[in-house]
């Protein structure tokens, strides 16, 4: 199943329990994981086929409002 719009799941320190990546998978729709860059290697060890976009900065603090602006730029 393709979306009409892609799929971003915004993620930071749940690699081992991302459990809409893991639902989207088992329902074969396509999506983007997008992580801080300090977690990159674990998620893309526990998710290896996924499609894994990294966020220019890292441990701000401020939220996922930082990411979100960065995806929909």
């Amino acid at each position: 199943m393709n979306p009409r719009y892609p799929i971003y799941i915004i993620s930071k320190g749940r690699s081992k329990r991302c459990l809409t990546a893991r639902e989207l998978t088992k329902m074969n729709v396509p999506f983007f994981l997008v992580v801080e860059p300090q977690e990159e290697n674990e998620y893309r060890t526990e998710w290896p086929n996924a499609k894994i976009i990294t966020t220019p900065f890292s441990n701000l603090n401020q939220g996922l409002y930082d990411k979100s602006n960065d995806i929909y730029q």
